[in-house]
């Protein structure tokens, strides 16, 4: 379960600080006190890369000197 540090608060050893997400790996470990829920979205599609030319070398390379 993903949630959500509301104030400063410990889980197993580490230390979560106001407003850092973190999952829990079980839900009798939420404690009202100091978490809140946070609600899953939905993963947005990766963007296609643009490729881009080579530019440097290889790009001079391929000019004839004459």
């Amino acid at each position: 379960m993903r949630v959500r540090a509301k104030m400063l608060g410990y889980y197993g050893t580490k230390r979560k600080k106001a407003g850092e997400e973190f999952d829990i790996k079980d839900e009798a470990a939420f404690s009202k006190v100091w978490m809140e829920k946070v609600e899953a979205k939905a993963k947005a599609p990766a963007k296609a890369s643009k490729a881009k030319p080579a530019k440097g070398k290889a790009e001079k390379e391929d000019l004839e000197v004459i």
